[in-house]
């Protein structure tokens, strides 16, 4: 009974265009990613794009301290960070977040802010603009050592 009232409520998209992902999440209440590293080799996901998308898109997001997951995402700032594989912490979590609108809100504010903060186009320019070794100055002039 539990798989059936699941499969009603769960989908799994698989892949899909980048345009029809960004919708879905759009669509959503929050991002629920649960990053584990590989037993086998020790490999990890990094920072994965999907939260920073979702972060972008103004959700909360429930995720794992995964690798460079704790970089993104604060804890109780941007959303829930559990550990790798505690399915319960997981679902409290999620459970918690589902009863409460107002903190799914809060939390997706935050976390579109930070987004805006580190990931922006002008902050991208700005810091290629210092590695480059250059400056920029107004009326959109680059003034710098070549």
């Amino acid at each position: 009974m539990a798989a059936a009232v699941l499969a009603s409520r769960v989908r799994v998209h698989g892949s899909l265009p980048h345009a029809d992902t960004l919708a879905l999440i759009r669509s959503a209440d929050l991002l629920l990613h649960h990053a584990v590293t590989s037993p086998q080799d020790g490999d990890t996901e990094g920072q994965p794009l999907a939260i920073l998308e979702a972060m972008a898109a103004g959700l909360p997001v429930i995720a794992t301290r995964h690798a460079g997951i704790p970089e993104a995402v604060i804890d109780g700032v941007h959303g829930r960070l559990v550990a790798e594989q505690d399915v319960a912490d997981m679902a409290a979590a999620l459970l918690d977040l589902a009863a409460s609108p107002l903190e799914r809100r809060r939390l997706g504010l935050a976390a579109r802010a930070a987004i805006e903060e580190r990931h922006s186009h002008d902050v991208a320019r700005r810091i290629l603009l210092q590695l480059l070794g250059l400056t920029q100055t107004s009326n959109d002039e680059r003034v710098g050592s070549r």
